[in-house]
């Protein structure tokens, strides 16, 4: 066992695909794949041991003192220390903190990012495990989903334990995870970090999965099925970037995937002030309910609203994925 153990990932911007990585529309469609970056936004997990106090302290939003895992309120707390068999009897009190670039409920994946920091570093912390890439997704997502967040996908975990630009293909029974060529990775980060910008709208409340129920999923199936038909004519790995290509997508991608997601007036208004500012390319992030904007210029812009670019952060792309600091 450690006495302290610090773990960090990005969070994620869906660029195309979303959706698609859900085991809803993946058994329907036999098929799935996703196109996704991680960011220079992140959430961070730390764990202390506390050798003379018996209890549980969790420190993030709130602040929750308990005296078993039976008491704690945060639903993936629980599940995580419940999966790790944490038990007083044989283990020191603790102490797990929270830390985010962005709160919650924004579209981020932030709720992905943290369950992976936080499996992997009580895993850590308790056992001295580090886990592989593809045992980190199976389980975060087993936790995730069983803490109540039941129709997540799988993006947001390989965004957050991946890092860089990730393309995912997904099927019934296997996920496969491919990085860009040098070429494509170059391209698509110059477009994103020289034009490309988020704009925070309200945050959204409750789960993410509060929005994307089994029959709306249903009901939305051959929308799906368009937005992955666009994300598969898309191959990183390509040797070559073509950015008009690109940007085709994502923009034809974004009008569609607008059927899948719960729309707010201040994300319409938003959205259009953007394009009236000179964007040309705007995609509400997430399930819905809120959350950021993504959004491209067609060059960089000179001149931004004042009432727009106070909302407005320009995103880095993260080299690396989940890693134990």
């Amino acid at each position: 066992m450690n006495t302290q153990t610090i773990v960090s990932s990005p969070l994620r911007l869906s660029l195309l695909g979303g959706g698609t990585d859900i085991p809803h529309i993946i058994n329907k469609l036999n098929r799935g794949k996703t196109i996704s970056a991680s960011i220079n936004l992140y959430v961070t997990v730390g764990c202390t041991s506390l050798p003379f106090f018996r209890g549980i302290k969790l420190k993030y939003s709130t602040t929750e003192i308990v005296d078993d895992i039976d008491s704690i309120i945060h639903p993936i707390f629980k599940e995580v220390l419940n999966y790790f068999n944490y038990n007083l009897d044989n283990y020191p009190g603790l102490e797990i903190f929270s830390t985010a670039s962005i709160p919650s409920g924004n579209g981020l994946g932030s709720s992905a990012a943290f369950t992976s920091s936080l499996v992997q570093c009580i895993a850590k912390h308790l056992k001295n495990e580090v886990y592989s890439k593809e045992k980190l997704l199976e389980l975060a997502s087993s936790i995730e989903r069983n803490s109540g967040n039941k129709n997540i996908g799988f993006q947001d975990q390989i965004s957050s334990i991946w890092g860089s630009f990730a393309s995912t293909v997904y099927k019934p029974d296997k996920i496969e995870v491919k990085y860009p060529s040098k070429e494509w990775e170059r391209g698509m980060r110059d477009l994103i970090e020289k034009r490309g910008f988020l704009l925070k709208t309200e945050s959204r409340t409750g789960l993410s999965s509060n929005f994307i129920e089994a029959h709306f999923l249903e009901k939305n199936i051959e929308v799906y099925e368009q937005i992955l038909n666009l994300a598969e004519e898309l191959d990183i790995t390509d040797s070559t970037f073509n950015e008009q290509k690109v940007i085709e997508l994502l923009v034809e991608s974004s009008k569609i995937s607008k059927a899948t997601k719960v729309r707010t007036r201040l994300v319409e208004e938003l959205e259009t002030s953007l394009k009236d500012a000179g964007a040309i390319y705007t995609k509400q992030l997430g399930a819905g309910g809120g959350g950021f904007i993504f959004c491209l210029f067609e060059k960089e812009p000179d001149k931004i609203p004042p009432n727009l670019k106070k909302l407005m952060l320009k995103p880095k792309i993260s080299n690396g994925g989940l890693r134990i600091l």
